[in-house]
Parts: C-alpha cells; structure tokens; sequence
C-alpha cells in the first residue's frame, strides 16, 4: 500500500505542476498579447497625429486659397503662414504657426496686433518651418510632439483671378 500512496502523491504533484506550466504560458501569452496591442495602438495613434497634422495644414491652405491670399511672414521671430481674407469688405489674417510647443491659428483682422501667444492651440509640435518654393507651391516641415518628422509640400490651386475656388 505503500507504493500506491507514493503513486498517488506523484500524480497529484504531477498535475499541480503541469497546471502551473499552463498556467504560467497562459499569462506569459497573455503578457505578449498586451504588449502586441499597446504597439499596435501607439503606432496607429502616431499616424492619427501625423495624418492629422497633414490633412489640417493641407486643408487650411486649400480652403482659403484665392490670388495672392496666402503669404510666409515672420511674426516675433516665429514663422508664420499668412492668409488674408475678404469678408464683408473687412479684410482679415488667419495666421498658423508655431508657437509654444504647438501648432496654433489665429483670426485676426488686418492691422490688430495680437500676441502670438492668444492663438488657438491646434496640435502639439515641436518645431514648424514653412517656405516658399515657387510661385504656388510650399514646404513645410514639421516636427510632431513624439519627435516624428514630417515634410510636406502643398500646392495651391488658385489662379491669377480673385476668388477663385478650385
């Protein structure tokens, strides 16, 4: 009876061990799934910024794009895209630019001098650059808050007539 006691201790420690093997390679797979996943996120969130980063500039130049309405100035040192707008004989700036560790707009009208620092905060970035490579076409390049570099070149579409929408 001995022997069978022995036996039965064994199958017993067996199966607690073999348990434990599974239930040790579960959390293990469990462990590595989180991880897949938490990089899965990230990167799609890093695009998401990225993508709007591209899609925002792209399109606010677009909008507004009529004969002589978008301009590169500098404001305080800091680079900035200038477009001017007709509305309701008023003529007024939509100013984006960097500033403060984000993108930021500001709509003023013409002549106002408003600080850099009342401009609406866009998106974060850490550096912003734009310049005028041609008559309609411009580079900017932009750092994102996550060091991701982003170079984009946007062509307007206006023609020589004002106002026209293209």
């Amino acid at each position: 009876m001995h022997i069978d006691e022995n036996r039965h201790v064994i199958d017993i420690l067996f199966l607690i061990a073999l348990l434990g093997v599974f239930t040790i390679s579960a959390a293990l797979l469990i462990l590595s799934g989180t991880n897949i996943y938490r990089n899965i996120v990230s990167s799609m969130d890093q695009n998401y910024d990225t993508r709007t980063s591209y899609a925002y500039l792209t399109q606010r130049l677009h909008s507004l794009d009529s004969s002589d309405a978008i301009s590169i100035q500098t404001v305080d040192s800091v680079p900035v895209i200038c477009i001017t707008e007709t509305i309701n004989d008023a003529d007024y700036n939509t100013l984006i630019y960097a500033y403060d560790g984000s993108i930021r707009e500001l709509f003023t009208s013409v002549g106002n001098d408003v600080p850099l620092s009342a401009g609406q905060e866009i998106m974060a970035c850490e550096s912003f650059t734009i310049t005028q490579v041609g008559s309609k076409l411009y580079t900017i390049h932009l750092e994102t808050a996550e060091e991701e570099a982003l170079n984009l070149m946007i062509a307007t579409h206006s023609d020589q007539s004002e106002g026209t929408d293209q």
